[in-house]
């Protein structure tokens, strides 16, 4: 699991790197970022990126799963799901 300093600095230099090999993200290896999100100590979910290429086209899939329980009883979800296609040649500056 990475912290949230080291997710955002990754994110943020997968946005200007031609390639996520090129820029020695940890991605680049596995293709997944993935860490638990918690509050006030306990764990209630996790937020996944996930990498992908096919040929020149780069997909980003973001999944984000929460729950916060009372008890046994759940007084909070969320869930979020998007994908980002970069098309070939992308360059965001």
């Amino acid at each position: 699991m990475l912290d949230r300093r080291r997710f955002l600095g990754v994110a943020c230099a997968s946005l200007y790197a031609p390639d996520p090999a090129a820029a020695n993200i940890p991605a680049a290896e596995g293709g997944r970022l993935a860490f638990s999100v918690r509050r006030e100590g306990s764990e209630i979910g996790a937020h996944v990126v996930t990498f992908a290429r096919e040929g020149d086209v780069r997909t980003i899939e973001v999944s984000i799963d929460l729950v916060v329980k009372l008890g046994p009883v759940p007084v909070f979800r969320y869930q979020h799901r998007a994908t980002v296609t970069l098309p070939p040649g992308f360059n965001p500056v």
